[in-house]
């Protein structure tokens, strides 16, 4: 009814205008099932679907590694100086922002971070798709981290890293904890069970399955 009416999209837009157009966009009480033989591009089309929800936003500077080692007082202004900028590019607003809350070499507290979230969100006027892209781009960056830390504990002999793992362990669990990554925290119960994933009573990773 709603896709013959002409409603506008009330969830989260796809991306795809005919699918946009019959769904009105995403809405966290359906359940979507995409069936298809294999070969045809299931994983694809989901892959598409959460790069565009996530990248909603207007492209702006995103330095990656926006965290507090990289950040500096300069001048007797006291102004904000920037280390490490070399890699920097356009990218979605929220990507800096959850580099900078959810630091993965030092602790934020949780209340810290829903606070500053928030004050961003209001200060910018930005809604819940800013605030689903922010967990999105979390999960995503906080996963890669696992695995650069990893490497280097592992390949690089650099065992310092390891004690960074744990936390961003928890990081990640947060973020797919929202519910615009119901189906990737599905996925990792399913491929990374919990009990693989990390060893909370010694903090160390269980690197027995790696």
């Amino acid at each position: 009814e709603l896709s013959q009416t002409g409603t506008q999209v009330t969830g989260l837009a796809t991306g795809f205008t005919d699918l946009d157009r019959k769904l009105t966009g995403l809405h966290p009480t359906n359940l979507l099932i995409i069936a298809a033989r294999p070969g045809m591009g299931k994983t694809s089309l989901i892959l598409n679907i959460a790069k565009n929800v996530a990248l909603t936003d207007q492209p702006v500077t995103v330095l990656r590694d926006y965290h507090a080692e990289n950040l500096m007082l300069v001048g007797a202004e006291r102004s904000l100086g920037l280390l490490d900028f070399q890699d920097a590019l356009a990218g979605h607003p929220a990507y800096d922002l959850v580099s900078l809350l959810q630091d993965a070499r030092r602790d934020v507290e949780p209340s810290i971070e829903e606070a500053m979230l928030a004050r961003y969100t209001a200060a910018t006027g930005s809604g819940a798709a800013f605030t689903n892209a922010y967990h999105v781009l979390g999960a995503q960056r906080n996963a890669k981290i696992v695995g650069i830390f990893t490497r280097l504990w592992q390949r690089d002999g650099k065992p310092r890293y390891l004690a960074h793992i744990p936390r961003v362990w928890r990081l990640l669990e947060g973020d797919l904890a929202h519910p615009a990554l119901t189906f990737v925290r599905e996925w990792f119960d399913r491929h990374a069970p919990r009990n693989l994933r990390v060893d909370r009573k010694s903090t160390r990773l269980n690197s027995s399955h790696m």
